[in-house]
């Protein structure tokens, strides 16, 4: 009975597939004949008054409303469940969400810097307490004369010649051009970061051409991949902890190869994997096609080996 009514209320109503805008009047099944998308005839019917709750692009509050929407997505399989093609997207609030992912990477990105800065600061001002009694050991008594004399005593002369601010300085500097995993880290981190959405928008934007659905509104691709990528601020962890331990290279986890068996390299390949089984799940659960679901599995693959060509290429080299 129920069925009976919907589908003689749909056969006199226009409405339109939110993916593609497909005239969908006159239907029974629903699914859309045009893209495949599966949608529900209540979710368009209420799509003018359907606002989501939380969903970032329709709320206004600022910081709190994109942390909670960020922590929400870490969900992926809860988040976009939750989530319909009649929530009509935002472009502009979807870019403004990435702005504030990077925004809260390059936030995160202190936390090593601190570290760094602050170990070194503890460097220089060790050397100021230790040189005295360095300068008594190697130094001639007309030396240590010569310091007292100029400086009023050898302390002094340690604080003038090892000022803080210029010091610290030149040690961070020294410390991180040393430190190659951390070089690495920071290149690896922010090539990631940027490569990823942008190769994985890409890549399911052409296999949308190989599909033929040309029609499909992008601006729910760019939905897709912006909030599937929001677990990419936590690689910026990563390298907080790389700066903290005091090991300095050659990293190995259980004997694995040279190639992936350092810690950072490890966390690449694992995020990696997050995010191409959270592309996967979002094109199920919310593109709801068939086709794009093996596409977006395909297409991570792409995606993969090009960034790992990239870090391989800015990192040692090799072609």
């Amino acid at each position: 009975m129920g069925d009976e009514v919907s589908t003689s209320s749909v056969e006199d109503t226009d409405l339109h597939c939110p993916l593609c805008e497909y005239n969908l009047r006159g239907l029974t099944e629903p699914r859309c004949p045009e893209c495949g998308h599966a949608f529900d005839w209540n979710e368009l019917r209420e799509a003018t008054t359907n606002r989501h709750p939380w969903l970032f692009e329709n709320q206004r509050r600022g910081v709190r409303g994109f942390l909670a929407n960020w922590r929400r997505s870490l969900v992926p399989g809860r988040f976009w469940k939750s989530i319909r093609t009649s929530h009509s997207p935002d472009r502009r609030r979807l870019i403004l969400y990435f702005v504030a992912l990077t925004i809260l990477s390059m936030m995160l990105m202190i936390i090593p810097a601190a570290v760094l800065a602050g170990r070194s600061f503890i460097v220089v001002r060790n050397a100021r307490q230790s040189w005295p009694t360095r300068v008594v050991r190697w130094a001639s008594p007309a030396q240590i004369a010569a310091y007292q004399r100029q400086y009023g005593s050898l302390q002094n002369a340690a604080n003038t010649l090892f000022p803080y601010w210029p010091s610290t300085l030149q040690v961070f500097v020294s410390r991180f051009s040393i430190r190659s995993c951390m070089r690495t880290t920071v290149i690896g981190v922010a090539e990631f970061a940027f490569l990823w959405p942008v190769l994985t928008f890409a890549t399911l934007m052409l296999y949308r051409g190989v599909l033929r659905l040309e029609r499909i509104n992008n601006v729910h691709v760019l939905r897709v991949v912006m909030y599937s990528a929001s677990p990419i601020v936590l690689l910026w962890l990563v390298l907080a902890w790389v700066a903290i331990d005091d090991r300095q290279q050659n990293w190995r986890v259980y004997n694995l190869d040279d190639l992936f068996g350092d810690v950072q390299s490890l966390c690449f390949v694992i995020m990696w994997a997050w995010l191409a089984y959270r592309v996967t799940i979002a094109c199920h659960r919310y593109l709801r096609l068939p086709l794009l679901v093996q596409g977006a599995m395909l297409t991570q693959v792409l995606v993969g080996l090009v960034i790992l060509k990239v870090l391989m290429i800015s990192t040692i080299g090799w072609w």
